[in-house]
């Protein structure tokens, strides 16, 4: 309710005539400018801000070819005898090692998994 009764105020400070305005005795008000001035910044500041966004997100993204897009300083790496034989084969739960624990596995040993020749 609060937002309609100062848009209110703003259509009535742009639009009224300065002997209206005083006749309700409103003396002091800024310049008529700033009626057209403010919500053109506004528009202008809320159209670039989603370039602005993109553009940031651009400049922190790392560069495709550095090792920081594959590996992680919190990753967790895996060990071979964790893993059993097969790291990437499904692992059945009725077997005397059971479940593998959580990790990263090497990309070079997934891409060899998947790129191998059948």
């Amino acid at each position: 309710i609060s937002s309609f009764i100062v848009y209110l105020c703003f259509l009535a400070w742009a639009l009224l005539p300065e002997n209206v305005l005083h006749s309700l005795g409103i003396t002091y008000y800024p310049s008529r400018y700033y009626a057209i001035a403010i919500p053109a910044y506004a528009l202008v500041v809320y159209s670039l801000s989603g370039i602005a966004y993109i553009g940031w997100n651009m400049i922190n993204t790392l560069d495709p070819k550095d090792l920081g897009t594959v590996y992680d300083f919190s990753q967790r790496r895996l060990n071979q005898s964790s893993l059993g034989r097969a790291p990437l084969t499904f692992v059945k739960c009725t077997t005397r090692e059971g479940i593998p624990d959580i990790g990263d596995i090497d990309p070079l040993e997934i891409s060899s998994f998947f790129c191998r020749r059948k």
